[in-house]
């Protein structure tokens, strides 16, 4: 099916060259009756206007019932000459892409309009249709371009400051209400809330609301499956409701508290790693409102949120109970302050890894401003998760009463922490030695390839530039084998050896990127099976981390798998 036809503003004097132009546009074969060629591609219709002031005119009637797609200005006009008049069209019409004609190839007049925002600029005295078609389609395609740009930095920044309010705090109203009116903002709906999932009875909660009247809507209740919030909650999938009017699933009860009532709403469900959270939900008074950009801009705070809110809701559990939990106190304490302190900054960084904004900026050189920001929100993202890993390894650690413990294969952990290293280790373009042949040990694999996977991570970071790290192994004679990394960093001072297995302990060297709670675990995860952990090291000369484990009876090595 042929798109509509292009429809051409051509602004000039009544000097006049471009009445050959405007010819040869509508008799190119590009132009069939049904407005497109024989592929599709849409044809032209051109307008003229032989004044600034008519075209000013033209592009300023908001009634026009005809859009114009692209300008084509002669810089030569009875009532506005030069760049002047590109200035003054441009800023009436900053939207629409022009194409700039001179009366020759004139460079420094083509860098001068590029600048201003023009997006080419031709000669006529070597102008024809084919040139002059090719570049009005090329002009098209590139305004689109800058304005999605634009439409996702303002996003970007929105996003980052409704992330922001989510971890500002962690008491729950506070940050939902700060969250929820920046969400507001984002999307410029009337009104957003959040309704959580009540435990004990597994119902929904309106827990905090902006916009008018919000006070009425707090605290309401839905049962699973009742109205729009309620489908969502039991169905874990996002809807867009164009007017709720029309829809059987809305809740009619809960619109009349509304005023002005509800038409359109955006749901988006809440999830976690284990649970439904909640909703996340926006309404605004005008049917149709919401689309697919919006949908996706919940999407993304939706993960975000769903955490902050869990946090914040573990958080107040944990002081609740911290009068029972007394025996567990170190752990209690190790996860609230890595809540308040460690999760915080990354979250307030993590903004954006959707495959739209990769998808947009794939076309940008490598070295552009735009494209390194989308590089840092990416790292940020994966601080995160690896902070939120941590606190899951944790929690397992912690929780499990009983390790089941097995001969380890010890080449092939090894490998796997390796697998999920390569983006660092590309990055730092760190050299990494192994042995040959492995020693059997026993322990539990999971838990052994998150000890390396910390080892290894640190040693790349601290190392030198680039990093050179051996890891190897070698038994004790007491019955267990010693695992190791060393490094060519600049070392560790004794003073400050005896507090790095500690949990929040940071050295106060170049290029730390440690969290603070990395290696508490690696100690904790050692010990529970059997073994313990430490460092060698001396200022400049590098460090050597390493942990033990003990040697099965009749132990038989274990070689690297085969690449």
């Amino acid at each position: 099916m042929a798109e509509p036809s292009i429809r051409i503003l051509l602004v000039e004097g009544t000097s006049g060259v471009t009445g050959p132009l405007r010819e040869g546009l509508f008799r190119w074969p590009m132009r069939p009756a049904e407005g497109g060629d024989d592929h599709g591609r849409p044809g032209f219709e051109v307008e003229t206007a032989t004044t600034l002031a008519a075209a000013t005119a033209r592009l300023s009637d908001a009634s026009h019932d005809r859009r114009i797609d692209v300008l084509l200005l002669d810089l030569a006009l009875p009532d506005g000459n030069g760049m002047d008049a590109f200035t003054h069209l441009h800023a009436v019409a900053p939207h629409i892409p022009k194409i700039v004609l001179t009366p020759t190839a004139d460079e420094q007049l083509a860098v001068q309009a590029v600048r201003a925002g023009a997006q080419d600029y031709l000669s006529r005295d070597q102008l024809d249709a084919h040139l002059l078609a090719r570049s009005i389609r090329y002009a098209i395609e590139r305004q689109r371009a800058r304005d999605a740009l634009q439409r996702h930095a303002r996003n970007l920044v929105l996003l980052h400051r409704a992330t922001q309010a989510l971890t500002a705090s962690l008491d729950l109203d506070q940050v939902l209400a700060t969250f929820l009116e920046e969400t507001r903002r984002l999307l410029g709906v009337s009104i957003t809330s959040v309704w959580l999932v009540d435990a004990r009875s597994g119902d929904l909660v309106c827990q905090h609301c902006s916009g008018p009247r919000s006070e009425v809507v707090r605290g309401y209740r839905l049962a699973r499956g009742q109205g729009i919030a309620g489908w969502v909650a039991e169905k874990g999938e996002s809807l867009i409701v164009a007017d709720v009017t029309t829809d059987p699933r809305h809740h009619a009860d809960l619109d009349a508290r509304l005023e002005p009532p509800a038409r359109a709403m955006l749901s988006v469900p809440l999830l976690s790693p284990t649970r439904l959270v909640g909703v996340l939900q926006a309404m605004d008074s005008q049917p149709n409102r919401f689309n697919r950009v919006d949908l996706a801009l919940l999407q993304l705070l939706a993960p975000t949120a769903a955490t902050a809110i869990t946090n914040a809701q573990l958080y107040e559990q944990a002081r609740r109970d911290a009068a029972d939990l007394q025996a567990r106190n170190e752990e209690l304490n190790a996860f609230a302050h890595t809540v308040a302190h460690d999760l915080k900054n990354p979250l307030t960084t993590m903004i954006s890894f959707a495959s739209l904004l990769e998808e947009d900026l794939a076309g940008l050189p490598e070295n552009s401003e735009t494209r390194r920001s989308a590089q840092y929100i990416m790292q940020a993202a994966r601080k995160m998760l690896s902070i939120i890993e941590e606190l899951l390894l944790l929690a397992g650690v912690r929780q499990r009463e009983d390790v089941i413990v097995a001969p380890l294969e010890m080449g092939s952990i090894v490998s796997e922490a390796l697998q999920r290293l390569i983006p660092l280790i590309q990055e730092r373009g760190a050299k990494i030695r192994l042995p040959a042949v492995w020693p059997v040990v026993v322990g539990h694999a999971p838990w052994v390839e998150e000890v390396w996977v910390n080892y290894i991570s640190n040693a790349i970071h601290y190392g030198g530039a680039p990093p050179v790290i051996e890891i190897g192994a070698r038994p004790t004679g007491a019955g267990t084998t010693l695992f190791y990394t060393q490094d060519n960093g600049n070392g560790i001072a004794p003073e400050d050896q005896a507090r790095l297995f500690t949990p929040f302990t940071r050295l106060d060297q170049v290029n730390t990127k440690g969290h603070g709670l990395g290696l508490s675990i690696v100690r904790r995860i050692v010990e529970r099976m059997g073994g313990r952990v430490g460092v060698v090291s001396k200022p400049g000369q590098g460090s050597i981390f390493y942990f033990t484990l003990p040697a099965p009876p009749n132990p038989k090595p274990s070689h690297p798998p085969t690449e």
